[in-house]
């Protein structure tokens, strides 16, 4: 989940779910930033780590990134940008990506 509050003490949080993972197994969630380029057509100008996420023994398991705050995006506020989320196995291995995601920011 892509939640952007918008208000004036948080701006995002990230939600991250792992439904029937492998088990018993820590995930890390990456976001990775395509500034002003939507499509994320160029290389990711900055990846961020966002959540560990430990599955359970059927394999399901939640994290989130904490918050973001306006002065966490204040530089990228005003602009479409383009996100992918990552997640990653304990081997660093990408285990899923979303695929580009257009993401405005106000």
């Amino acid at each position: 989940n892509n939640i952007h509050a918008q208000g004036p003490n948080v701006y995002a949080i990230e939600y991250y779910h792992l439904v029937g993972a492998r088990p018993n197994t820590t995930y890390t969630a990456w976001i990775s930033f395509h500034i002003g380029d939507p499509d994320c057509s160029e290389a990711a100008s900055f990846v961020l780590p966002s959540a560990q996420i430990a599955t359970n023994p059927a394999g399901n398991g939640h994290g989130s990134s904490g918050k973001f705050t306006p002065e966490d995006v204040a530089d990228l506020r005003g602009a479409e940008h383009g996100v992918n989320w990552i997640i990653q196995d304990e081997s660093g291995e990408a285990v899923f990506e979303s695929g580009c995601s257009p993401d405005f920011l106000d």
